[in-house]
């Protein structure tokens, strides 16, 4: 597979090969960046990547990120990286824990002030060649008055479902979380 900048070979031309799918392309990132350079954490992955790649074309998470290991501390710190790197105008920050911390976190605070409603943000690089996969975090989720919103009155919590996996593990985390009606 030509790396960005390469040509392809003659085969794969001739192979009538149509573009890669968003989960082959971020496993082709990921096994450039563990193979090729050695590296062994995500956080130097991420910014391996963010060096490397147009921020647009570095996946939020991981393919496959739970099988290989990775936590959803770790995934989710990747995901507020890479988001703030595609949309530097945008201050906010993800609650790093999974779902169902999230909701603990925004309804089941000991104390009434610290309660909060819960704002859930789903991202699709699926629909990264449409205008509105990412004219919502570059108009919204960047407006300032929003922002001040969310920051003073909401908790937010996202989750990237660009992957087949992913998407499954959101369902899973919605039913483990009392949220598989929603």
């Amino acid at each position: 597979m030509a790396s960005p900048g390469e040509n392809k070979s003659d085969e794969e031309m001739d192979s009538g090969s149509e573009e890669l799918s968003a989960d082959e392309h971020y496993e082709d990132l990921l096994r450039e960046d563990f193979d090729d350079f050695g590296i062994e954490s995500a956080e130097d992955s991420v910014e391996s990547e963010l060096r490397k790649y147009d921020p647009l074309m570095v996946p939020l998470f991981r393919p496959n990120f739970h099988s290989m290991g990775f936590s959803v501390r770790e995934t989710m710190l990747r995901f507020n990286r890479v988001y703030h790197a595609r949309y530097p105008q945008s201050t906010l920050d993800f609650f790093l824990g999974d779902l169902g911390e999230a909701v603990t976190e925004a309804f089941q605070a000991k104390e009434m002030g610290k309660k909060q409603l819960l704002v859930i943000y789903l991202h699709d690089d699926n629909l990264q060649r449409s205008t509105a996969a990412h004219s919502f975090p570059r108009q919204v989720l960047s407006n300032e008055v929003v922002l001040e919103l969310l920051g003073e009155n909401y908790l937010t919590w996202a989750w990237d479902i660009t992957s087949s996996e992913n998407y499954d593990l959101l369902r899973d985390q919605m039913a483990a979380a009392g949220l598989s009606e929603v």
